[in-house]
């Protein structure tokens, strides 16, 4: 069983407690946390093993993050189609927290504002050789060894995600293979 969660503190506990966890927290800013969380991986906790251990993964646990992602031929290109899908899918899913409704916030850690969301992290624009880099970044600093990439999100049209979706299978997804 999955489990999801927007905090790395959470994804922390939810490590400890042997339980298989994604987090769609920010990546900046969460480095100690991050390190925390590779800790709890690596090392086998005083606990009783993880009743779903995943022995393909190292330690047994997935250590997970929730990103957007657009592949383009330029950056003006992957920003033009990213930032309009972004901005409406962010407005959507905290419709119900702006509106001061009675629900749990489990977007608390989303990041709203596509500048804001690509200076975090969460949201990854560019052309091939910009998302791979960045990607690669991102699991060598936060220690992840499974990432869940939105790649048809908001409203974006349905030939722009097959695009990007075919540049990323192509041309990033072959050069991420050593990872």
């Amino acid at each position: 069983m999955r489990f999801g969660t927007s905090s790395c503190a959470r994804a922390l506990v939810e490590t400890l407690e042997g339980r298989t966890f994604l987090s769609a927290a920010p990546g900046a800013g969460h480095h100690a946390q991050a390190a925390h969380l590779r800790q709890a991986a690596h090392h086998k906790p005083a606990h009783p093993k993880p009743a779903h251990a995943k022995p393909e993964y190292p330690g047994g646990v997935v250590i997970g993050v929730n990103r957007q992602v657009v592949v383009a031929d330029t950056a003006e290109e992957a920003r033009r189609i990213a930032q309009p899908a972004h901005e409406q899918h962010h407005e959507k899913i905290t419709w119900l927290l702006k509106r001061n409704v009675n629900s749990v916030n489990y977007t608390q850690h989303i990041v709203g504002g596509y500048d804001s969301a690509v200076a975090a992290g969460t949201t990854i624009a560019g052309t091939p050789d910009q998302v791979r880099a960045e990607l690669e970044r991102q699991i060598k600093a936060l220690g992840v060894n499974h990432m869940n990439l939105a790649m048809f999100f908001g409203n974006m049209k349905l030939d722009d995600a097959l695009r990007s979706q075919k540049l990323f299978a192509t041309e990033v997804m072959p050069k991420l293979a050593a990872l």
